[in-house]
C-alpha cells in the first residue's frame, strides 16, 4: 500500500521548494523524479504508482517557478540554478530520509532530462544505480528564428525578469483526450518561460553533448516518435556518444512528446520497469 507524503525544502539560494513522495513497503530503491518546463510534481501521481508496483520508492520536487515552489512561474535568474536545487533535494533524500542504500535512480522528463544530464556531468554519480531520461531536451523540434534568439538575449540583459509565451500547445503533448482535458483544468501548470531558461538550455544543450563521454551510468532513453517539442533527432546523437555501457534506447513511433501520458503508454511502463530489473 502506497503511503503519501508533502513537505518543503532549501534550495541552493534557500529559496522554499516543495516535493511529496509515494512509498512503498519493502522498497529496495528510491526514484527521483525531476519534469519538464511547465509541469509540476503532481504530474506524476499515476506514474510514481505504476513504479510502487515495482517495490520503488518516488520522490518528485517542484522546480522554482513551478507547482507549489516558490518564484514567478517561468522565470529563473540562471538555468543552472535547476542543478543546484537538485544537488540539494539530493542531499534531503540522503540525509533527512533515511535514503541511505545508494540504490538512487534518477527520471527526468524533457527539460528535467536536460537537467538529469547536467547532474550527472557535474558530481560524483557512485550514488546512483541508473539514469531515466523521457523526450530529453537536447535540441528544439523546430528551427528558433534569429530574430527570437535575438530577442531572447536582448531581454536576457535589460529585462532579465520578462517571461513570455512558451509555445507549448497541450495537443503537442498527448493523443489522450482525458489527459488534455486535464492538462487545460490543472491550476498548477503555467505557459510561461523567460529568456534565462531558453538560453540556459540552448548553452547546457552544447555542455551536455561534448561531454557525453564522461557518462558511464546505466541508463535508458524513452523517447518520442512525433515530438513537436524536443528533437528526438538529437537524442538518439547523445545516446550514441554516451559512453554508458549499460543502455538502452526506445522510440514510440506514433507518441507525442509525453510518451508515459499517451497511447504507448503500457509499452513504455514496461520497457522502463524491464530495463530497473536489470540492475543490481
Amino acid at each position: 500500500m502506497t503511503e503519501r507524503f508533502e513537505s518543503r525544502f532549501k534550495g541552493f539560494d534557500k529559496k522554499e521548494l516543495f516535493f511529496q513522495c509515494w512509498l512503498t513497503p519493502q522498497a529496495d530503491r528510491t526514484m527521483v523524479i525531476t519534469h519538464g518546463l511547465a509541469e509540476h510534481s503532481e504530474c506524476y501521481h499515476d506514474f510514481a504508482l505504476k513504479m510502487n508496483e515495482d517495490k520503488i520508492n518516488v520522490y518528485a520536487w517542484d522546480l522554482a517557478g513551478h507547482g507549489r515552489s516558490s518564484g514567478k512561474r517561468g522565470y529563473i535568474p540562471n538555468f543552472n540554478d535547476y542543478e543546484l536545487d537538485l544537488r540539494c533535494f539530493i542531499d534531503v533524500i540522503f540525509k533527512e530520509l533515511g535514503s541511505d542504500d545508494k540504490k538512487i535512480i534518477l527520471f527526468g522528463h524533457s527539460m528535467g532530462g536536460l537537467i538529469t544530464l547536467m547532474h550527472l556531468l557535474n558530481v560524483e554519480t557512485s550514488r546512483y544505480v541508473a539514469a531515466c531520461l523521457s523526450s530529453p531536451a537536447l535540441g528544439y523540434s523546430i528551427e528558433v528564428s534569429s530574430i527570437k534568439d535575438w530577442l531572447a538575449r536582448f531581454s536576457n540583459k535589460w529585462f532579465p525578469t520578462l517571461t513570455l509565451y512558451n509555445e507549448i500547445e497541450y495537443r503537442d503533448l498527448t493523443h489522450i483526450p482525458e489527459k488534455l482535458a486535464e492538462y487545460e483544468n490543472d491550476s498548477f501548470r503555467h505557459d510561461k518561460i523567460c529568456a534565462a531558461i531558453y538560453l540556459g538550455m540552448m548553452e547546457n544543450f552544447d555542455f551536455v553533448f561534448e561531454n557525453a563521454k564522461s557518462i558511464q551510468l546505466p541508463l535508458i532513453f524513452q523517447l518520442a516518435g512525433h515530438d513537436r517539442i524536443v528533437s528526438t533527432t538529437k537524442s538518439k546523437e547523445l545516446f550514441q556518444a554516451i559512453a554508458s555501457e549499460n543502455k538502452k534506447l526506445e522510440v514510440y513511433a506514433e507518441s507525442y512528446h509525453e510518451i508515459f501520458n499517451d497511447i504507448e503508454q503500457d509499452l513504455c511502463f514496461k520497457d522502463l520497469k524491464t530495463f530497473l530489473r536489470t540492475l543490481k
